[in-house]
């Protein structure tokens, strides 16, 4: 009734960002595309880099992971533009989970890399171990878990080698 607004937009991709983590992933990338859609008409920089964090994630789970990577490593850069470093650090996680999924470790390596760095200079020690882990993870599926040990001396992996969960819920909030 009010019309199209910032918080409308923003309340869009909450809600898809809850569809996200609850699995339903058409109903989040149809939520997260009408407030991409609204944000770029309103200039929300912000909330369009999450929609596109949302799609991305969804596309990179299944139906076009190539897609799905270019609106993750998109969105991440948009956020850290648009002054977000959370939406950022969460969208290099992303991207990297669906590098690890799809198993394309080059594009995986560098973007855990470029997420280390990005949180790094915005002081997010969190996101940054969460991202150093998904690198850790890279190493380990690639037999190059020395490389991996050479950055943490005494590391030692929880999982023994070639054990992978059976379902993977690689997407975070």
């Amino acid at each position: 009734p009010l019309g199209e607004s910032v918080v409308l937009a923003r309340a869009y991709a909450g809600v898809a960002n809850l569809h996200l983590t609850a699995f339903r992933g058409s109903d989040a990338y149809s939520l997260a595309r009408r407030a991409r859609d609204m944000a770029r008409r309103l200039g929300a920089a912000d909330v369009e880099a999450q929609a596109c964090r949302i799609m991305g994630t969804v596309l990179a789970a299944g139906a076009d992971p190539e897609r799905g990577k270019a609106l993750l490593r998109w969105g991440a850069e948009q956020a850290a533009a648009a002054g977000d470093p959370f939406e950022g650090s969460v969208g290099y996680g992303n991207l990297v989970n669906a590098c690890i999924k799809d198993a394309d470790w080059a594009a995986g390596e560098q973007a855990a890399r470029a997420g280390l760095v990005f949180c790094r200079d915005r002081g997010m020690k969190s996101r940054e171990g969460w991202i150093a882990s998904r690198l850790a993870e890279i190493y380990r599926l690639t037999g190059r878990r020395r490389q991996r040990g050479s950055s943490r001396p005494g590391w030692s992996p929880r999982r023994p080698a070639g054990s992978l969960p059976a379902r993977r819920r690689w997407w975070c909030l």
